[in-house]
């Protein structure tokens, strides 16, 4: 029977609304920086777009799925109360995905160059197309860590039943975003590169 004054029901729409409104907030962030890429010169999307996607490479390999895997752990120390625990699997996670990700985000500095053309090939791509790419994840290279880490704080402010510190900080995060993109494209002319100075920005954020 579905009980709409029942608790756990009650605590669940609680929780998703902050939850739902913080997805939707991230989802800003890619809308400002596609649109700004358009007034940009003829290919700045797709190279920006090639960059990020690079760039979510060791994110979507260690990031998220630690974070998705740490938070059941994390819920249960904070359900038995045993908040000890819940430090131990924390920082367990934290320092994993920093063991895992900083690797690669080294990789991906120091290689980029190789790591442009390996990933999308020499044909059709001209070398001055793979220099822009290269430099744009240069600059996301601290985004990397960031992205990775925030994946685990966020399971942590969930665990504790806390959504809405997590959409305060996205709204945060939006506004850093779109004020850096503003002045580092139109101000110092940074194009694609400066959209990736304002997403790293963003994401190393209290």
């Amino acid at each position: 029977a579905w009980n709409y004054q029942h608790p756990g029901v009650r605590e669940i729409a609680k929780l998703m609304v902050p939850r739902t409104l913080t997805l939707a907030v991230s989802q800003v962030e890619s809308t400002v920086a596609i649109f700004l890429t358009t007034l940009l010169v003829e290919g700045s999307v797709s190279l920006f777009y090639l960059a990020q996607t690079l760039m979510n490479v060791p994110i979507g390999l260690f990031g998220a799925p630690i974070g998705q895997a740490a938070l059941p752990s994390l819920a249960q120390s904070v359900a038995k109360n045993d908040l000890e625990e819940y430090k131990r699997n924390f920082l367990f996670s934290f320092f994993q995905t920093m063991y895992l990700v900083l690797p690669l985000t080294a990789i991906l500095l120091i290689l980029r160059i190789p790591a442009v053309r390996i990933a999308y090939g020499v044909r059709g791509f001209l070398w001055t197309e793979t220099i822009e790419t290269g430099k744009t994840l240069a600059l996301f290279s601290v985004a990397i860590i960031a992205q990775s880490m925030i994946q685990i704080i966020i399971r942590g402010f969930y665990a504790l039943h806390n959504t809405k510190t997590p959409l305060f900080i996205s709204l945060f995060s939006v506004f850093i975003n779109v004020a850096v993109s503003l002045i580092t494209v139109f101000k110092f002319g940074w194009g694609i590169r400066g959209l990736a100075v304002a997403a790293s920005v963003a994401a190393v954020r209290p």
